[in-house]
């Protein structure tokens, strides 16, 4: 819709000042409330019956008087006006406390070892939250997966990820004395190679030195993603 001079006119353009108008009972008391002048007010409403092709009000010097079609677009215009305001408080109410799902990806052991108290704290503090916990020993996939947030430890390989490191962590290797006593004591990491080594999925072991990161082939017949496990065949030799 627009007006003779083509500029647009908004299907709600005129209401406010009419329904204020009418609850105040002059275009004087509506311009106060609505902080603009009174010629404006008027300007609006009469631009509104234009627009409707109807008068809505019979104006005189003292005060206003609703038509008969005034009457049933303020009564309407009130209702949806009060449920507007409701609906502002109700999003305004929704931004102050927080809610919705979250879907956390963590992974197995360490979620349960370190995370699974300070999630149920997180539940306690915002109960409005739905809260989905996938515990996997899998790097997922956040964006094709729909997570909104994952807990995982290790080079971070996508570099679009916003991330933040919650701590550190150190790993060496380990041995049931009775596997010493019956294959002997590595010294160098070539010797590793000749042991039978308890192998993550990538059949690697990673260690730092002072030159950096050096990679070494484990050799064992036993892999598994998951670190429990491993250790458990460690301390059975």
């Amino acid at each position: 819709v627009t007006n003779s001079n083509s500029t647009p006119i908004g299907r709600w353009d005129g209401i406010d000042e009419f329904v204020q108008s009418v609850s105040s009972g002059s275009f004087t008391a509506a311009a106060e409330k609505l902080g603009v002048s009174k010629s404006h007010v008027s300007k609006q409403v009469g631009r509104l019956e234009a627009r409707l092709n109807a008068r809505l009000l019979q104006r005189s010097t003292r005060n206003l008087a609703l038509t008969d079609v005034g009457e049933i677009l303020y009564r309407e215009c009130l209702a949806i006006s009060q449920q507007y305001d409701a609906l502002e408080s109700i999003v305004a109410d929704l931004q102050n406390r927080p809610n919705g799902t979250l879907k956390l990806a963590i992974n197995s052991r360490f979620g349960v070892q370190y995370m699974a108290g300070a999630i149920a704290s997180f539940a306690r503090l915002y109960p409005d939250i739905s809260i989905q916990v996938h515990a996997s020993y899998r790097d997922v996939d956040l964006i094709a997966e729909g997570f909104d947030l994952t807990i995982r430890y290790g080079d971070l390989d996508d570099s679009s990820l916003v991330a933040r490191k919650l701590g550190g962590y150190t790993m060496s290797l380990y041995a049931a004395p009775a596997y010493w006593e019956k294959h002997g004591i590595p010294t160098t990491m070539a010797g590793l190679r000749s042991h039978n080594g308890l192998c993550p999925p990538d059949r690697h072991w990673h260690f730092s030195s002072a030159d950096g990161t050096k990679k070494v082939r484990a050799s064992g017949n036993w892999v598994s993603e998951d670190g429990t496990t491993l250790l458990a065949a460690a301390k059975e030799g």
